[in-house]
């Protein structure tokens, strides 16, 4: 994909990024992201770098983490790095390099996010969720994301961005 085929894409698949930028700049803590994007990845990437922050994305799907991966160093890291992880086993991810500061819901397939999201609540200052109300999103999504009380959509007009802070 080239610059301006991003550029275009990104007016539907990049809403995300104001509510992202501005919760990772407003903090200070580690980063996790659930699903490497082509706008996420690189921008969180650029945020925590050489601050003494770490990024951690989880990837479940090989071939499209193997897009990703070139931006791995001892600040950003990759999960699973071989094998499989379930949002179950993420305790030890938490207990490693958390409390998070910011946690962004952005898997695949759908089913992967609502318990993605189900692991983090609690876990992370800010939780923020992308395509909340997404029609093709599957009934599992929405009901993980109407489950939440008390989160703010920031919505563009194309996508809607879901943001839960914790208090």
């Amino acid at each position: 994909m080239n610059y301006l085929e991003k550029l275009a894409a990104s007016q539907e698949y990049a809403t995300h990024l104001p509510v992202l930028y501005a919760a990772v700049m407003e903090t200070t803590g580690p980063v996790i992201e659930f699903g490497a994007g082509w706008f996420s990845t690189p921008l969180l990437h650029e945020l925590v770098s050489g601050n003494g922050r770490t990024l951690i994305s989880v990837e479940r799907d090989d071939a499209w983490r193997a897009q990703f991966v070139q931006y791995a160093d001892a600040e950003h890291l990759f999960l699973p790095d071989g094998g499989s992880i379930e949002s179950d086993d993420l305790h030890w991810v938490a207990e490693r390099f958390g409390p998070f500061s910011v946690a962004l819901i952005d898997s695949t397939p759908y089913l992967q996010r609502a318990a993605d999201l189900r692991a983090m609540l609690g876990k992370a200052e800010i939780v923020i969720c992308h395509d909340v109300g997404y029609n093709e999103a599957g009934q599992a999504w929405n009901d993980a994301v109407a489950a939440v009380p008390d989160m703010f959509v920031f919505d563009t007009g194309l996508r809607k961005t879901g943001i839960i802070r914790r208090r």
